[in-house]
């Protein structure tokens, strides 16, 4: 196992930790969690597919673009878009305007804000295909 595969899986188990004690984080929360275990800053974006302008959180790692992206796609865990004023009291909002839409394509890249959560037995089909399942790095 090379070091950004054991950083990424020692990560995956931080992040599924982290919102195992509490469910329904925002990325400023998850930031807040892993920072200091972990290198979490970088120049990676996690991006919806399928619209490359809805960003869904900036300045990430390698460790922890892929780490997230994974538990993603192992549909361990699963995005619901929030207000932006969770992010304003969790005091970390990236600097770009937000996004009104999943479905808007906007001329520069746009916000969506998001809580992760654990996926459950019961969310399993909810949320099974949807697309907002999947992530890409910009």
């Amino acid at each position: 196992m090379n070091e950004l595969e054991a950083r990424r899986q020692d990560m995956k188990a931080a992040i599924l930790e982290t919102l195992e004690d509490i469910d329904g984080r925002s990325f400023a929360e998850l930031d807040q969690a892993l920072r200091g275990h972990f290198e979490i800053d970088g120049e990676g974006a996690l991006c919806y597919q399928g619209n490359d302008t809805i960003v869904l959180w900036v300045n990430m790692s390698e460790a922890y673009f892929l780490a997230f992206s994974e538990l993603m796609h192992e549909r361990r865990i699963y995005i619901r878009n929030t207000n932006f004023m969770v992010y304003m009291i969790d005091g970390l909002v990236p600097g770009i305007p937000v996004a009104k839409s999943w479905n808007r394509v906007y001329k520069q890249p746009h916000w969506m804000p998001v809580v992760v959560h654990l996926m459950t037995a019961g969310k399993e089909k909810e949320f099974a295909g949807r697309t907002e399942m999947n992530t890409r790095r910009k």
